[in-house]
């Protein structure tokens, strides 16, 4: 047998030939096409046509004619192709229609200056250790919104370019260069980058004059917005200024019954003119959302539980064993106690101990009396601010003196002793040094008190001063002995005082708390514990391995669709319906389709809680990362994307029941702008006539109901509505009178900012009580169009309510005013909340400019129509 090397080295000339040919080919056809995949189908048809034509005529002696036609035969062919996709408009303008193809290639010559730039700026820095690559940011080109957004608009403002003939010199271009790259890009790498990209001098130089045409026109053209004083002085009322409001509510609901039937021709005027809109509030609109339907096999929680045997109590104490360490008692360590000899041992150098004091501890701003030594406490003596009662302080009067005692008579002083303050590991700053009531010299002491004696105890002087000591027992006098304390019941015994034991103290402490074992035990409350979290892993064990053997038979299922022709995709659509039925009945799940609901209508679904349910997180909290089954459906980058998605399988769990789903998309339909025939629409018609309607009859009614207020004299809200019923109508629902906490316009998030650098942002607060939400508009009306004590009507987010309100309480506008003079340097700040509303008013500026641009181009978006 031949080796397949030795065809090789026989048509070694041919294949080498063909093989050179076939790069050439790749390298710079195919390259060129990538820039241009207009030019792709009548080039690709052209080949085609020549290989067919050198297959059937190769050895006539007309080979040469076959190859030609064949060649323009192709390449007519690739031309209808190509007139045919970029004839599929994906905006309508006033200028002729812009396809997606030509969107692309808009894109994609931004992206390819861009990457000439930042290739340009790594190359000028390299060899630097940290090149600052956000300096780059301000030179590249293109926004950060929706690229079909950006690339549109770069569209309309090259056409506005040739209205003004705006152009850019190559002078400005490599100027522009210079800058990106802060004069560093060396004639090497500007080649050897130009090479990389397959872009010539002049290509490269129309590209960049291109975008800097576009970029500098919509800079001109686009407003600027500028803050005044005065907006500055209105964002400070709206963050500052306070109020209460009165308020009685008036449900719209109430008086759709009292709604007549409208005339076809009254609703299809409704919706001629609403039709191409979103509804917003109050306002109808019947533009349709995208829709999605969805199929789901859905895994019940309890179902499974009861499959799975139960936890006996030797499964319980063994996972209890093998986890010990997850029951460990959280106790503290051990800190000194002032009772006991905790403290012993320690350095000097411990933080927690506080000095020796040489004075007593007294009260802020009182002076110690002079020549009086701080007599030694003992550890044992029992905490609390009780205060010696100090010598009278006057000096008219005589200051009676105690005799001096035998020395027999006094207990001394323990050795060793410390201030009690030594074993507080804070030093009881709050508190007096002497815990217990020291008596005068010669007090007899209670028997069942101990109270230690002071070593020496010099008798006050008439210059000495201390502080009044109130509701204590005064000095007995001279001759006499100081009466016991007044916490002592028991009168003291006719003996002497027995000095007490150098070395202990009659008092003991409180018995400490006993110390909390190392573990938990294994009580009752602990073995059911752990009893459910066993149970509940095993169950999640199980339904784990039902969702995994389910999505490899449902993949099995579903994969037919994706090679099904299109003639025959509905005949595959039944057979997998079937088969996922069959297969969930087979195994005891549950299958369900929902019908076409919008991204809200599935995630406020009842019928269908899927629509609340995220991925599955192994870690619960953080199930908030997860993303949801509206995001999974609709989060596409566009409309081909979210198609593309049918029949692939995904998987979700409900947080509150912990069902498993597995779901896939059975049909999509994108947002459009609908025909009166469509399916549901003049339903929607009919219920935005009703609620337009009811909801002026119960405005009529809110006002009935403000003039009778305004009207009623010194009564109460409460008194005057006593019998007066939501509709006017007898028996109907009550009227309820309700009242606000102080609010304001604006308010600080509590949700924390994105950028950690800038300040939480501002929103409209939440009131309970005005029920269906406040907008804007509600805040213009009790802010600015009502005084304090005024009485309105205004309507409330959503426009399922019209509010009956009275201002009250509001803050002093002169207060105000000077606040806001006097904060004026805070006002500018980069961080301050007003500059961050100056942001938001610039943001909604430039919306609305582009919005006129698209409303002066006529500008509609095909498929999606999103304006």
């Amino acid at each position: 047998m031949k080796s397949p090397f030795a065809v090789f080295r026989k048509h070694q000339k041919v294949l080498m030939v063909a093989l050179t040919g076939l790069a050439m080919f790749a390298f710079i056809v195919l390259d060129s096409l990538t820039q241009n995949m207009a030019a792709f189908p009548p080039i690709f048809g052209a080949l085609v046509g020549v290989g067919l034509g050198w297959l059937i005529l190769r050895n006539s002696k007309y080979t040469w004619v076959a190859l030609t036609v064949g060649g323009v035969a192709g390449a007519l062919i690739g031309l209808q192709f190509q007139t045919n996709s970029t004839t599929q408009a994906a905006v309508t303008t006033s200028f002729g229609s812009i396809s997606e193809i030509e969107l692309q290639n808009a894109a994609r010559r931004r992206e390819t200056v861009n990457q000439f730039l930042v290739q340009a700026f790594r190359a000028a820095h390299a060899g630097e250790e940290n090149p600052q690559m956000f300096m780059l940011q301000s030179y590249l080109f293109g926004g950060n919104g929706d690229p079909q957004q950006e690339a549109l608009m770069h569209m309309l403002m090259m056409r506005e370019a040739d209205k003004v003939n705006f152009y850019v010199s190559d002078q400005q271009v490599s100027d522009y260069i210079s800058q990106a790259t802060a004069n560093k890009l060396s004639g090497g790498d500007y080649v050897k980058i130009l090479r990389q990209i397959g872009l010539s001098d002049s290509e490269l130089f129309n590209l960049i004059r291109e975008q800097i045409a576009s970029q500098s026109l919509r800079r001109e053209l686009m407003p600027r917005y500028v803050a005044t004083p005065e907006n500055f002085w209105d964002y400070y009322q709206k963050m500052n200024v306070r109020q209460e409001l009165a308020t009685v509510s008036v449900a719209v609901e109430a008086f759709k019954s009292e709604v007549g039937e409208p005339t076809d021709e009254e609703l299809k005027a409704l919706f001629d003119e609403h039709r191409e809109k979103f509804p917003s509030g109050s306002d109808p609109g019947f533009r349709q959302p995208p829709r999605v339907k969805l199929a789901y096999l859905e895994v019940d929680y309890d179902t499974v539980a009861k499959t799975v045997k139960e936890v006996t109590d030797e499964e319980v104490k063994a996972y209890y064993e093998a986890n010990k360490e997850d029951y460990r008692n959280q106790t503290a360590d051990p800190f000194p106690s002032q009772f006991g000899d905790e403290m012993e041992g320690l350095d000097d150098a411990n933080p927690f101990e506080a000095p020796g004091l040489e004075s007593p501890m007294l009260a802020p701003g009182l002076p110690a009396p002079v020549g009086t030594d701080t007599p030694a406490i003992e550890s044992g003596d029992l905490p609390g601010p009780v205060m010696t009662p100090p010598a009278n302080t006057s000096e008219s009067s005589a200051t009676p003196t105690a005799p001096p005692q035998p020395e027999s008579t006094s207990t001394p002083a323990p050795e060793g002793t410390t201030s009690a303050i030594e074993h507080r590991p804070f030093g009881n700053a709050f508190a007096l040094i002497q815990d217990q009531p020291t008596p005068s010299e010669g007090s007899p002491t209670p028997a069942s008190t101990s109270t230690p004696a002071p070593a020496s105890t010099s008798t006050p002087t008439p210059e000495s001063t201390s502080r009044p000591a109130p509701e204590m027992t005064a000095p007995a006098p001279a001759g006499t002995s100081t009466p016991a304390p007044a916490t002592t019941t028991t009168p003291p015994p006719a003996t002497t005082s027995t000095p007490a034991p150098e070395t202990t103290s009659t008092m003991t402490p409180p018995p400490a708390a006993d110390p909390l074992p190392e573990f938990q035990p294994l009580d009752e409350a602990l073995t059911e514990r752990i009893r459910a979290q066993i149970k509940r892993e095993r169950v999640m064990a199980k339904i784990n391995e039902i969702t995994q053997e389910s999505r490899g038979a449902l993949f099995n299922i579903v994969s037919k669709y994706a090679n099904a022709e299109d003639d025959n995709k509905e005949a595959i659509a039944a057979e997998i319906q079937k088969a996922a039925q069959a297969y969930a009945k087979e195994n005891k799940l549950r299958y369900v389709e929902t019908p076409f609901l919008s991204p809200e209508e599935l995630q406020e679904s009842e019928d269908h809680p899927i629509g609340s349910s995220t991925e599955p997180i192994s870690i619960r909290f953080q199930r908030e990362n997860a993303r949801t089954v509206v995001e999974q459906h609709f989060s596409g980058p566009d409309l081909a994307s979210i198609e593309r998605q049918r029949y692939l399988i995904f998987e979700a769990e409900d947080p509150s029941t912990l069902n498993r789903f597995l779901h896939w998309q059975v049909a999509f339909k994108p947002q459009h702008v609908p025909t009166w025939d469509e399916d549901g629409v003049k339903e929607q018609v009919q219920e935005a006539w009703n609620a337009i309607q009811a909801r002026e009859l119960a405005r009529k009614r809110a006002e009935k109901i403000a003039e009778t207020l305004r009207n009623a004299g010194d009564k109460t809200w409460k008194e005057a509505l006593a019998d007066v019923t939501e509709t006017g109508k007898e028996g109907g629902q009550k009227l309820n009178v309700a009242y606000t906490s102080p609010f304001t316009w604006l308010t600080r998030s509590s949700a924390a900012n994105p950028n950690p650098f800038a300040p939480p942002p501002l929103e409209l607060p939440e009131l309970p009580m005005i029920y269906g939400g406040i907008s804007n508009e509600f805040m213009e009306t009790v802010f600015r169009d009502l005084e304090p004590g005024q009485v309105g009507v205004t309507e409330s987010a959503d426009g399922r309510y019209l509010h009956v309100v009275r201002v009250d309480n509001r803050t002093d506008l002169a207060e105000i005013r000077a606040s806001f003079l006097a904060a004026q340097g805070s006002l500018f700040s980069p961080f301050s909340p007003f500059q961050m509303m100056t942001y938001e008013d610039s943001r909604d500026l430039v919306r609305q400019w582009n919005s006129d641009i698209y409303e002066k181009y006529e500008v509609k978006w095909v498929g999606n129509e999103s304006e």
